[in-house]
Order: C-alpha cells, then sequence, then structure tokens
C-alpha cells in the first residue's frame, strides 16, 4: 500500500478507480540429515606405496516442504493516501519495487481527443468521445526473494587404518525460503454513455452548476442582449456535459468485478508462463 500510494501515478489510479489484485505465494524447503561414513585402509605389504581403502559408509535425511498461498484485491477507487508510510518503511524481506515500476510505466491519463482534436477544458467546446491510450490502462509485474542457509558439522579423523565418521559433516541442515509477490492493475471498462444519455443529465445537472453571478444575469434575461444570453446558457450547458459524461462513466460494481477478474487472469497467466519456461 505504501509503494502504490507514493507513486506519481497514485491520484490517476485512484481517480480512475483502477483495481489492484495481489497473490503472494511463500514455500519454505527444509532439509536434515546425517551421512556417516568409515574407511578401513589395508596398506599393500608388496608395495609400500599402495594401500586398499573398504568404505562403509550410510546416509539419512528428511525433507520438508510447506507452501503458503494469499490473495488480496484492492479497489483503489477506496484508497487514500497512506500518511503513516515513512520513506523508512519496507516489507517483510526488503522493498518490493512497486513505486518504481509505476513511476516507469506512468499510467497517466493522455490528453483527451475527441474527432483528432485535443479536448479543451473549458467551454464551448465538450468532447462527444474522450478517450485514452488503453495500452496505459493495465500491466502486471512479479517480485521474487530467496533466501537459503545451509550449515554442516562433525568430528573427523584420521588414524593408521582407519578414517571417519565423514568427510562432508557429519550431520547437516539447509533452508530455502522463497517469497514470490505478483500483483496485477487494471481499469473497469465502462461502456460509453450515449449523447441522449449526457444530455439528459446535463439538463439536469445545469441548473446546480450555474454561478450566482449567471443565475442573476438569466433572471433578468429579458432585458439583456439574446446573444449574451445565448453564450451564458452555452457556457453552463458545456460545463454540466463536462459533469453528466463524468458521472456515467463511473464504473459500476458488476464492471469492477470484470475488472477484479481481469486482473487475476493477468497473475494466472504470468504464473503459468513462468512455469513453461522454467520447465523449458
Amino acid at each position: 500500500m505504501c509503494e502504490v500510494t507514493k507513486s506519481k501515478s497514485f491520484d490517476h489510479l485512484h481517480a480512475g478507480k483502477f483495481v489492484l489484485a495481489v497473490k503472494l505465494t511463500t514455500q519454505a524447503e527444509d532439509n536434515v540429515g546425517a551421512a556417516p561414513t568409515l574407511n578401513f585402509v589395508d596398506p599393500s605389504a608388496a608395495v609400500p606405496a599402495l594401500n586398499r581403502t573398504t568404505v562403509l559408509g550410510g546416509e539419512i535425511s528428511k525433507k520438508r516442504e510447506r507452501s503458503l498461498t494469499e490473495d488480496a484485491v484492492f479497489k483503489l477507487g477506496d484508497w487514500t493516501h497512506q500518511a503513516a508510510c515513512d520513506d523508512t518503511q519496507e516489507g517483510g524481506q526488503g522493498e518490493f519495487g512497486f513505486k518504481s515500476l509505476l513511476d516507469r510505466r506512468s499510467i497517466l491519463p493522455q490528453t483527451p481527443m475527441a474527432d483528432g482534436k485535443p479536448v479543451s477544458p473549458t467551454p464551448p467546446y465538450v468532447p462527444t468521445y474522450a478517450v485514452v491510450d488503453p495500452r496505459t490502462s493495465s500491466f502486471a509485474s512479479q517480485a521474487k526473494f530467496t533466501v537459503k542457509w545451509a550449515a554442516a558439522a562433525g568430528p573427523n579423523f584420521t588414524r593408521r587404518r582407519f578414517k571417519g565418521p565423514s568427510d562432508k559433516g557429519f550431520l547437516s541442515a539447509s533452508r530455502i525460503d522463497t517469497s514470490t509477490i505478483y500483483i496485477a492493475i487494471t481499469k473497469p471498462a465502462p461502456p460509453s454513455p450515449t449523447p441522449a444519455a449526457i444530455e439528459a443529465l446535463a439538463k439536469e445537472l445545469a441548473d446546480l452548476i450555474r454561478t450566482p453571478a449567471e443565475a442573476s444575469f438569466l433572471a433578468q434575461k429579458d432585458a439583456a442582449d439574446p446573444g449574451d444570453v445565448a453564450r451564458v446558457e452555452a457556457d453552463i450547458m458545456a460545463r454540466a456535459r463536462v459533469a453528466a459524461r463524468r458521472q456515467l462513466e463511473s464504473p459500476t460494481p458488476l464492471e469492477e468485478d470484470a475488472a477484479v477478474r481481469r486482473a487475476q487472469d493477468a497473475i494466472t497467466q504470468m504464473i503459468l508462463q513462468n512455469l513453461t519456461v522454467s520447465s523449458r
């Protein structure tokens, strides 16, 4: 949460109600064992420089594997900046690097376009359809941490006829901890509202967004110049249409659920791809 909310893309992710899916897998492998050996040295009487060695050995080992998988889904539209996160705070095994990944991906809205022209933020020009490059709307990534330790110990002696009990350590133990975290971010894709729906909602919003000065002017429009009245009403409707489009493009719960499934599918595909590469 700290790394995502600190990225420069967070405001866009928050406003766009992006969905973040996370899968954490942790695997621990323990190995313990003993491998005693005993060498009996029989010097050669005929050739003093040579000898015959008889080896008696054995090995006992035990292996244990444990795995844990946790899944989580976050709707970034419900998040706020985490004030409690500081620059020294890290995850369980260090920094995951998601902040830099998000910053490098630059998941930021491009300049909206309509009919091949940049959308003007001020009236009277209002876009009918504003689009954002879909290539910057989602991505998936992986961070993997591996910690391995091993130790071996035991006595060893060399006599004239005997050597043992182990050349490589009588007792041995090792442990490998592997933690992998997958993250996928995707945006709900609501259907584009129809012009009729935008116009209907804009008419309802027009009275709510007009400024006091505009309201006072329109209250006396009978005495005002018709051209000025038309321009003021056009400006109000232009702002109302922008507000209407913003409201109508808010994703529904069903659209958010679909985005969750897309994010989880992206993680699954990443895992399967990694397994395929490893098997090769």
